[in-house]
């Protein structure tokens, strides 16, 4: 009778126990294949010395296309982004110190794998671009913790400041100092303005002028200009200036106008150096032939953020 207890006790130990315990073992390995798997991923690329910030986008590979996964604006040349397990492509396009984009990298592929099966360590080559402003140079797996994003560079408005050499030359007028027509040396500018650059094709704005100069008498004038500055490359810049204000000659308030033309170099992205000429026409008491004119040659510096 004992004989057959205990094999009564045996036969429900094998047949209802172990499987229980052998599903309890498994549920674990089951949860974790139905997690989605999230790896960190090391993207690097690298930009020339006139490249401020880049714009990165990644797009997932999906059965019908691409679906947009990142899009953000870089100061770095590397970033680190964890994506779940899949296929993706990268493109990379500059923007230079006047906030202009360049030229766009092609789309490079990369995967992103299953660390449970590690590949083996590979380092693709970059596709060369269309101008060699932007190379990708690597996109590699790296267990790092991710940094936060950076803010996106939202600027509308960008303002200067500049001063200048200015001699001056009379090229008409009757009344004194300017009926001899003689290059007078010593003489110089301020200019304070203020630009809207969301506009790709060219940036109005408006700023303020003065001068002063040393004849027989002291000569200052003032006054207040349109801009539209158009920029050429990545460090070259032209701009146009229009306006009206006073020259102060012989004790006397007198309009003036003025038309000038600047080119602007950038070395770096806040500072740039100037060279122009501006024809300025002033409106003094007498016969329409009395009114002097003149040009000013200008080459200073300037800062702008």
């Amino acid at each position: 009778m004992r004989q057959v207890q205990m094999n009564t006790e045996r036969r429900l130990l094998k047949h209802i126990i172990f499987p229980v315990l052998f599903l309890l073992i498994l549920s674990p390995c089951v949860d974790a294949q139905d997690m989605k798997e999230i790896r960190p991923v090391r993207l690097a690329w690298t930009g020339d010395d006139y490249t401020l910030y880049f714009e990165v986008t990644i797009e997932a590979e999906e059965k019908d296309g691409y679906r947009l996964e990142f899009q953000d604006f870089i100061y770095d040349s590397s970033i680190i982004i964890s994506l779940p397990l899949g296929k993706y492509r990268i493109r990379v396009t500059p923007y230079d110190f006047l906030e202009k984009p360049g030229w766009e990298s092609q789309w490079m592929n990369f995967e992103v794998k299953s660390a449970f099966v590690p590949p083996p360590p590979v380092l693709q080559a970059a596709p060369e671009p269309i101008e060699p402003r932007i190379i990708f140079v690597y996109a590699e797996e790296e267990p790092i913790e991710e940094p936060p994003p950076p803010e996106k560079k939202q600027k509308s408005f960008s303002i200067y400041l500049s001063g200048a050499w200015m001699p001056l030359v009379p090229i008409y007028g009757e009344p004194e100092p300017f009926h001899d027509n003689e290059l007078n040396l010593v003489g110089a500018g301020a200019r304070f303005g203020i630009l809207y650059s969301a506009l790709d094709y060219i940036k109005p704005g408006v700023e303020l002028s003065g001068s002063w100069y040393n004849y027989e008498q002291n000569i200052f004038t003032a006054g207040i200009n349109l801009v539209a500055q158009k920029d050429l490359s990545g460090y070259l810049a032209m701009r146009f200036h229009v306006g009206a204000g006073f020259t102060i000659l012989d004790s006397k308030l007198n309009l003036n106008s003025l038309l000038g033309l600047s080119f602007l170099i950038y070395p770096h992205p806040r500072f740039f150096l100037e060279a122009g000429l501006d024809y300025v026409h002033v409106f003094t008491d007498g016969i329409p032939g009395e009114h002097p004119g003149f040009i000013r040659p200008r080459a200073g510096i300037g800062i702008q953020f």
